[in-house]
């Protein structure tokens, strides 16, 4: 079977199957799911030891939130949609089709104002090949 790469994650999805579902919440989930109309299963999370992630927006880093927000010119400095268009390029794939992504480990929560704020991690460090047995693909 062919691959089928308008099958993506959805992280607004997966955040609210999370609640409706009672096994998780905006910063904790157990599925991650694909976008309507296919909404299947593409990752179960067996074991999260940290339990926060900013899993309900799915939005990652790009040239205009690092020149507003940090007031850096990119490039230079490299952007995750710029890494990620660069890894789904030999797909055939371009930055349109840059997917949500799942923002493991990152603390963002909503501020008095109702915007988002990130904050530090909330565990000093978690180790890369740590990440490969706590999680299994469905």
């Amino acid at each position: 079977m062919p691959n089928d790469y308008r099958e993506v994650f959805h992280a607004g999805h997966t955040a609210y199957m999370a609640c409706i579902e009672g096994t998780g919440n905006i910063k904790r989930v157990t599925k991650l799911y694909s976008k309507p109309p296919r909404e299947n299963v593409m990752l179960t999370v067996t074991d999260d030891p940290v339990g926060v992630h900013f899993a309900f927006i799915g939005n990652r880093c790009s040239r205009l939130i690092y020149r507003i927000r940090d007031k850096v010119q990119a490039p230079p400095h490299r952007s995750c949609q710029d890494n990620l268009t660069e890894a789904i390029a030999p797909y055939g794939l371009t930055p349109d089709d840059v997917p949500d992504v799942f923002n493991i480990w990152m603390n963002v929560d909503i501020d008095q104002n109702n915007c988002f704020v990130v904050k530090p991690p909330v565990v000093k460090r978690m180790i890369t090949s740590s990440f490969g047995p706590r999680w299994t693909v469905s």
